[in-house]
């Protein structure tokens, strides 16, 4: 409003005509003044896809977000790409907010109106209908039709710093974060009712949900188990660091990327049993930093975190051979994050290779079997 009502006092001081000058001063400041309205909500973007052909592969790849605002992929246990679309928190307005983009077409449209989003807490509830997320203070499910809130859960008197739904859809795993405790709250999805699953003195990451009900989740740098009963125990994996971690589909077993300790060994995957508390070793990588695992389990995208050869790989389980996508070449290969879509033929990354971080697909269909979406 300031920038068309100096625009109008220019047209006053020219005798009240409307003269050429006057009317292109207010048009162009009409325009600036514009520009620094964030978009409002539902608000759609035509396609940003830009195809190119990657250096070390000359396998097409497709940049789907322009690098000029940032845009963020969700935690690697939180889904958010189903057949047709898939969801994504980009800053592009000022604030940070949800956007979803199609995957055939490449149509982009704002679906939040957050004001404090964790981007790390958004989720595809099963049935792809609605999502939920973290905003501020409050756990928040938006139809992704009518794009109608509502707010699900408060915290009170500590900050929600990780959220995950489980695989019905029914219920979410909210970890808070208070002065000096941390823990997991189990909220029902429809009914907004909260129970405390397990609790920790140090700080609680990763809340993975599994099958059929308990959470494992990492407490400092351990990780730990609580079942159904809100019985707890720590799980003994192999010594090193955990990047990140995914449960089997059907929950028996919990698929880890470990980084060890002793500088100069490789970077592996391996899998803890939790009837038996077994940890073996499933295979060894050429220094993945972080990883995704397709819908059956069968094959692994990996980012190297090495600096000569930057790359986006597939790992085939059966064999233990690893096949070059594409480059990454993220300034932070740590901040990579990856994902399958649900029928294994395209795999999603996040690189700030081009600038701000932006987010890049590449079929993987001639490496991958189809698996049902």
């Amino acid at each position: 409003m300031r920038a068309c009502d100096s625009a109008m006092r220019l047209i006053s001081t020219a005798g009240g005509r409307y003269t050429r000058r006057a009317f292109l001063a207010v048009a162009a400041q009409a325009a600036a003044a514009a520009q620094t309205v964030a978009p409002a909500r539902n608000q759609a973007y035509p396609s940003e896809a830009k195809r190119y052909s990657d250096p070390a592969t000359e396998f097409t790849v497709v940049r789907l977000t322009d690098p000029t605002s940032s845009s963020f992929l969700t935690a690697p246990y939180n889904r958010g790409i189903s057949r047709n679309f898939m969801l994504f928190s980009s800053d592009r307005g000022g604030d940070l907010n949800v956007y979803r983009l199609e995957l055939k077409g490449g149509a982009i449209q704002r679906i939040t109106d957050a004001t404090q989003l964790n981007p790390q807490t958004v989720a595809l509830i099963q049935g792809d209908r609605s999502c939920c997320y973290v905003d501020g203070a409050r756990l928040r499910v938006t139809s992704l039709g009518s794009l109608r809130d509502r707010d699900v859960y408060t915290a009170e008197g500590s900050r929600i710093t990780a959220c995950a739904v489980t695989a019905d859809g029914l219920n979410a795993l909210v970890v808070e974060r208070a002065e000096r405790t941390s823990r997991i709250r189990l909220v029902n999805l429809t009914r907004g009712t909260a129970s405390t699953f397990a609790e920790s003195e140090d700080e609680i990451t990763m809340p993975l949900p599994r099958p059929g009900g308990g959470v494992a989740y990492k407490s400092g740098a351990s990780m730990c188990w609580c079942d159904r009963s809100g019985n707890e125990r720590l799980l003994q994996l192999a010594p090193g660091r955990i990047a990140s971690a995914y449960w089997s589909t059907d929950g028996a077993s919990l698929l880890y990327l470990n980084i060890p300790e002793k500088q100069g060994e490789l970077n592996s995957i391996r899998e803890f049993v939790l009837a038996t508390g077994q940890d073996k070793l499933v295979s060894k990588t050429t220094q993945f930093v972080q990883f995704a695992m397709n819908a059956d389990g069968t094959v692994f995208a990996g980012a190297s975190g090495s600096r000569a050869s930057p790359h986006v790989l597939i790992l085939v389980r059966s064999v233990r051979r690893e096949l070059t996508v594409c480059e990454h070449r993220a300034k932070d290969p740590g901040a990579l994050a990856l994902a399958f879509s649900p029928n294994s033929q395209r795999v999603v990354f996040q690189s700030d290779q081009h600038g701000k971080p932006a987010l890049y697909s590449v079929m993987v269909d001639r490496f991958v079997e189809e698996t049902e979406s």
